[in-house]
């Protein structure tokens, strides 16, 4: 048989052995450990205290690795004494290791090496990427250097690991426009850049696009706002700014946020409903869009059960919470948005050229970072997100249905909307979700528009608002 290795590097990483698929994989390391640290039933403080790099044996002679009986979160397989081959590597009859090395110290994001994206990975390769995907949040492949074929083929491999996702048209300002008779990449991939794809010019700071833009210097989930929001996200690093210059994009896990709640505090939360509304969260920066009447509000429980573990599930689209007072529950979004955030939960992905990042919309939110003199230098991401195949509180119908009839409020998962916030209750929001870290200092640039060029906006369009009624 040939044997290449996985160098799977563990010095931090707290919780890969729960996960089924890879944990099914620790009675093979038993040789490669000291006789003092035993793998059958192995704690996490195992690994940690020896800091070992686990070296686990990958079949790449085209054979299928023979199945324990046990199945990983996807359905594949999961193999005993033998972890996952690659098809591509394994015709070429090569030894190419793969690498999964921990990007922090609390279980959240990993870098993995060796793939070839490019290539149609086998059913094997996708699953052990969707292990690593619920398990950690973040996947980062360095310098994938993907086409837009290869980024929606690998995309649409991926989805299929979940039932009933699919990949989602990125429609709408925020993700570039969708022109008629467009090819299915430009209507699947969105571009988010500060400036222009036909002429090449970086856009003016008063420019409508940058306006709805500058969200994403907020925290938020990608598409919280549909009834079938972003189950993951797929960023690529077209145009990235020079090395130190800022432009990050950072991910803060609501997995571990969460865990870091008293008892007493989850219980109160779980089973809360939340209602993220496209409208509202584009009020709070002053703006508006012609298409929100396709955008019903929609229902999402505040706490997310998913297979690694319960997450909070909040961010900037987040307008409400049904069944308490309008102020009350917009205080208590507030307050998660800040816990969330806490430095102590943020892994920050510096971007090189050719960059992809996969993040977990159900366990972390994000935010881009500013750069220093974005009128000059350009930055873009391509973005791909893959919807969820179902809605959480539709999914849930008996326990949802009996609360919503005692709130007195219509079943389903479309919610009413709710007023916008005042100016002091927007602001506050704001600060929240980070809206400080858009603001100009020490020379450094914004990432898409000045805070004071939004407030006057957002002044405006209230004023607006006033003498209409």
């Amino acid at each position: 048989m040939g044997v290449s290795l996985l160098t799977l590097a563990m010095r931090a990483a707290p919780t890969l052995p729960t996960q089924p698929c890879l944990r099914s994989l620790l009675p093979s390391l038993s040789p490669l450990l000291p006789s003092a640290a035993p793998v059958s039933g192995c704690s996490a403080s195992v690994f940690g205290r020896w800091g070992l790099a686990l070296l686990l044996p990958v079949c790449l002679d085209g054979r299928r690795p023979r199945a324990s009986g046990r199945r990983s979160a996807g359905g594949h397989p999961a193999s005993k004494g033998q972890t996952r081959r690659l098809n591509e590597l394994g015709r070429q009859g090569r030894e190419v290791p793969v690498a999964v090395t921990p990007l922090t110290s609390f279980g959240f994001g990993v870098k993995v090496d060796g793939l070839q994206l490019s290539s149609v990975l086998d059913a094997d390769s996708l699953a052990l990427l969707q292990d690593l995907f619920e398990q950690y949040s973040v996947l980062v492949f360095k310098s994938a250097s993907l086409t837009d074929d290869e980024l929606i083929g690998f995309a649409r491999a991926f989805a299929a690991q979940f039932p009933g996702a699919e990949l989602e048209a990125s429609e709408g300002p925020a993700g570039g426009r969708v022109k008629k008779g467009s090819s299915s990449s430009t209507r699947l991939i969105g571009r988010i850049a500060n400036f222009d794809a036909t002429t090449g010019c970086i856009l003016t700071c008063d420019d409508r696009l940058l306006k709805l833009r500058a969200g994403n210097g907020l925290w938020h989930i990608d598409s919280s706002f549909k009834v079938m929001p972003a189950l993951a996200s797929l960023m690529v690093g077209n145009v990235v700014v020079p090395p130190g210059s800022g432009g990050e994009t950072e991910f803060a896990s609501t997995r571990v946020a969460f865990n870091a709640l008293t008892p007493a505090e989850q219980h109160e939360l779980d089973r809360l409903l939340c209602v993220h509304d496209f409208r509202y969260s584009l009020g709070l920066t002053g703006c508006s869009a012609r298409f929100l009447r396709r955008l019903p509000p929609a229902r999402h429980f505040l706490v997310r059960h998913t297979p690694a573990g319960r997450s909070l599930f909040a961010g900037r689209h987040c307008s409400h919470i049904e069944g308490m007072p309008l102020q009350s529950g917009r205080a208590l979004i507030r307050k998660i948005n800040k816990h969330v955030t806490q430095e102590r939960f943020i892994y920050r992905h510096s971007w090189s050229a050719g960059d992809l990042v996969i993040c977990d919309n159900r366990s972390c939110v994000h935010r881009g970072r500013s750069w220093r003199n974005p009128d000059q230098i350009k930055r873009q991401i391509s973005l791909v997100k893959i919807a969820e195949g179902r809605n959480e509180v539709a999914s849930d119908c008996r326990s949802c249905r009996s609360l919503l009839r005692d709130m007195k409020l219509r079943p389903g998962p479309i919610a009413e909307a709710a007023a916008l916030p005042e100016e002091a209750e927007a602001q506050a929001m704001l600060q929240a979700v980070g809206w400080e870290d858009l603001d100009a200092s020490e020379g450094d640039g914004i990432m898409y528009c000045q805070q004071s060029l939004l407030s006057k906006t957002q002044a405006k369009k209230r004023e607006c608002r006033k003498k209409g009624s």
